[in-house]
């Protein structure tokens, strides 16, 4: 579980320096930067848990 907290804080982290120097920038408006977070967050949960479920399955195969 150790590594699912550090790629979501490392994912968090990323996002937020990303869009609050779009948002200094201002290359995005603030609908789209709304939008892009949410786009962002949730692809990045997805990859992760994805990524937590196939190295559970192999460990548990490893030890069948």
């Amino acid at each position: 579980m150790t590594d699912l907290k550090m790629n979501s804080i490392s994912l968090i982290i990323a996002v937020v320096v990303f869009h609050v120097l779009s948002y200094l920038t201002h290359s995005m408006n603030d609908h789209q930067l709304l939008l892009s977070i949410v786009i962002w967050l949730s692809v990045g949960c997805l990859l992760i848990l994805t990524m937590e479920l196939r190295v559970k399955k192999k460990r548990t195969k490893e030890v069948s």
